[in-house]
């Protein structure tokens, strides 16, 4: 008897604003914003609001979102189980920028505990920002890496030898 092959989800994380890259990349969006996305996943508006006003710290903000999620899975079980059911990458938003503090940084950490404490495999991946994954394989100058000439914000065409 082989063993079982066990699921392999990979999280990523994206502004919502790039919600068409996440469908054309075959992508499924998870909205976890405050005002528009699943409630068992969003943090509440006013911390969103004290945070960016400068009220809360990054460590309380922080505090406040970790319980809630606590809660959440308690209080929501049904949508936590629906993250088991995703058989396709999933790609974690909200309206923060990339690269800053956000709770969706702090949901990916979450969600992959909860997913390996099931028995699902994680892979966490980076911040989607264009059609071109970032690369890791080859060396910087390399000379048939065109991304280099790409302009920023735009995607350019997609890598023929990549996945």
């Amino acid at each position: 008897m082989q063993p079982a092959i066990r699921p392999v989800v990979k999280l990523f994380k994206v502004q919502l604003s790039r919600w068409r890259l996440v469908r054309d990349l075959g992508i499924h969006l998870l909205d976890v914003t405050a005002k528009s996305g699943n409630p068992a996943f969003a943090p509440r508006f006013d911390d969103v609001m004290a945070y960016k006003r400068g009220e809360l710290s990054e460590e309380e903000y922080t505090r406040r979102y970790l319980q809630r999620m606590s809660i959440s899975k308690k209080r929501f079980p049904q949508e936590w189980e629906k993250l088991k059911a995703i058989h396709l990458p999933i790609a974690v938003a909200c309206y923060c920028k990339a690269g800053v503090f956000c709770h969706r940084h702090l949901f990916v950490g979450i969600a992959a505990d909860y997913l390996k404490d099931a028995g699902i495999d994680v892979k966490l991946m980076y911040e989607i920002t264009s059609l071109i994954p970032p690369q890791t394989e080859t060396p910087p100058d390399d000379p048939t890496d065109t991304r280099s000439t790409t302009p920023a914000g735009t995607a350019g065409p997609p890598r023929q030898d990549r996945e």
